[in-house]
């Protein structure tokens, strides 16, 4: 959302200077960003290998992972709901689900702000125009947390939620305990009857609450003793009404940050110590090409550490925002925001998702977002308002095709751009489906260079190849276009002992 978006724009800006590359002038709080050279090799071809161990298993392939985060602005472009004279509620509109069908949805982050989730449910007559972020102007919020939740499931009706709420003061407490009743409440309490006659007749599938957004950094930043406060009361103002509700306050904003690194473990051990029984998780924010995964995945590497030598072993970290770092255009900033959907935003998403599914540490991950700034799965064409898929929901199609609860297993891949540090550029996940197939998804993000992998499949044979790619690294998909794509063809004998992964393309190879 573009509270979220707006402090992370922040921080980024004032973190990048220490990646190696190109200055990025645009303006205001993006003066200065450096971003890590995009992957480039000047060979037309360079040679790899994969081997993949089936008996070696790494992690589940759990559908949380796959989840999207939610700017609350932005529901109303997205064609959601619209108001209809002579109806007290909003009428849900199709243009949601119609460009999400098939995108997997299966863990959805929204953040329910204090009291404006108060202000924008209910009848139309009496919602109120609200600031819905510090910058814009009183609005009225037409797609509220009732209409959003109910076009998410009619994509997916096995949608679950991780819900956010404001950690700030006691009266954002207060609030936080009548937003878990609205939304796991039945009819005998105040709040779920209100749910229920507003359009939502079963509770909420509520798989997280998560504990504020960044406010170590946000303004006013909260220091670490009221929040682990604040945090405690929210826990049980939320308890009080959903007693099996699990919780995830946030880990050190930004720890590789100047002003933050003399006290970023402090922060996650200090959550540890005084909350460790009671939370299920670490949320986590990495923006990624902006620094490097294997950069970022130190920090990981530190919480990770620290939780397993904690009194509660069993927290995880829940990747809530995540997304690649847009730069590199001339002029203002937003000359470089289509980069995070274009298909190079496509490969460094994926490439994350090679990574993450190789740690069981980490439990779930939210992309941000369905639509915000730069980073978006869904916009509203500037031309005519018809609401439109980028490339991102190709992806997300693409990696459903790996059914869900599948075995990760080892993968390793050798050659150039193939080792975890800075310079990679070539990587990939195998998993071993209950069905006895593998899947392998192989990701290549050199722009003009093709790889030949020989392959170790175990004596499996490659039956079905998935493509995803584009002429060009910077293409994107419109209203009006649609240049990347999946595209299809049966395997060959040749595709199982060396497989040519083109450029700039991700690869899904089914093996039986």
């Amino acid at each position: 959302m573009k509270t979220l978006l707006f402090s992370t724009l922040l921080l980024f800006a004032a973190i990048a200077p220490a990646a190696a590359a190109e200055a990025i002038g645009a303006g205001h709080e993006y003066d200065n960003i450096r971003l890590d050279a995009a992957p480039h090799s000047d060979a037309s071809e360079l040679a790899a290998a994969l081997r993949v161990d089936p008996a070696r298993t790494v992690r589940s392939y759990d559908a949380a992972m796959f989840g999207l985060s939610y700017d609350f602005t932005a529901h109303d472009r997205l064609g959601m709901a619209e108001a209809v004279p002579g109806e007290p509620l909003p009428r849900l509109l199709p243009d949601f689900p119609r460009v999400a069908k098939d995108v997997p949805l299966p863990l959805n982050r929204l953040w329910i702000i204090r009291d404006n989730w108060k202000w924008s449910i209910g009848p139309v007559a009496e919602r109120r125009k609200h600031k819905r972020v510090p910058w814009e102007a009183p609005a009225l919020q037409v797609a509220g947390p009732v209409e959003t939740i109910r076009n998410i499931l009619a994509v997916d009706p096995a949608a679950k939620f991780d819900m956010m709420v404001t950690v700030k003061d006691d009266e954002a407490v207060a609030q936080a305990r009548q937003i878990a009743e609205f939304l796991t409440g039945d009819a005998s309490t105040e709040w779920g009857k209100k749910r229920i006659e507003y359009g939502l007749a079963e509770p909420v599938d509520v798989a997280l609450w998560e504990l504020g957004n960044e406010t170590d950094w946000s303004n006013p930043r909260l220091p670490i003793a009221e929040y682990v406060r604040l945090c405690k009361a929210t826990i049980a103002a939320i308890r009080s009404v959903a007693p099996g509700a699990k919780f995830a306050p946030h880990a050190a904003t930004a720890p590789w940050h100047e002003t933050q690194k003399a006290h970023w473990k402090e922060w996650h051990r200090t959550l540890l110590k005084e909350l460790a029984p009671d939370i299920s998780c670490f949320a986590f924010h990495p923006y990624y090409h902006g620094y490097p995964v294997s950069f970022i995945e130190n920090y990981m590497k530190q919480i990770s550490d620290d939780i397993a030598a904690s009194a509660n072993p069993k927290i995880t970290i829940f990747v809530s925002e995540h997304g690649l770092w847009p730069g590199g255009e001339p002029g203002e900033w937003k000359n470089s925001w289509y980069k995070t959907h274009a298909l190079g935003g496509c490969l460094a998403v994926s490439e994350w998702f090679n990574r993450m599914l190789a740690h069981p540490e980490v439990s779930a991950m939210t992309m941000h977002a369905a639509s915000s700034g730069p980073w978006g799965m869904f916009y509203p064409d500037p031309y005519g308002g018809k609401v439109y898929a980028t490339a991102l929901a190709d992806l997300f199609k693409l990696y459903k095709l790996i059914p869900w609860g599948g075995k990760v297993v080892a993968a390793e891949l050798t050659g150039e751009g193939t080792a975890f540090d800075g310079k990679l550029s070539l990587s990939a996940v195998a998993v071993e489906g209950d069905d006895g197939k593998l899947r392998v998804v192989i990701t290549n993000r050199l722009p003009e260079t093709a790889r030949k992998i020989s392959l170790d499949l175990g004596g499996r044979r490659v039956k079905h190849v998935y493509t995803l790619t584009a002429d060009s690294v910077k293409e994107v998909n419109t209203a009006a276009d649609r240049p990347v794509g999946i595209s299809y063809r049966p395997g060959t004998e040749q595709d199982s002992r060396s497989f040519r992964a083109p450029s700039r393309s991700i690869t899904l190879l089914v093996a039986e």
